[in-house]
């Protein structure tokens, strides 16, 4: 785990420590693949949405 924190954050950036790693991999392990979406927009294009402005 601290050998692919290291070569992930060499190439991405900081957060990739051995910490982060472990929640990222138990929230992977936690839910489906489809249950995981990338932004809230994601979800709300499934159903209609109406914009305002204000």
């Amino acid at each position: 785990m601290k050998r692919l924190g290291a070569d992930l954050s060499e190439q991405f950036g900081r957060g990739f420590g051995w910490g982060n790693l472990a929640q990222m991999r138990t929230f992977f392990l936690a839910w489906l693949p489809e249950q995981i979406l990338q932004t809230l927009s994601a979800e709300s294009s499934s159903t209609s949405t109406r914009q305002t402005c204000t």
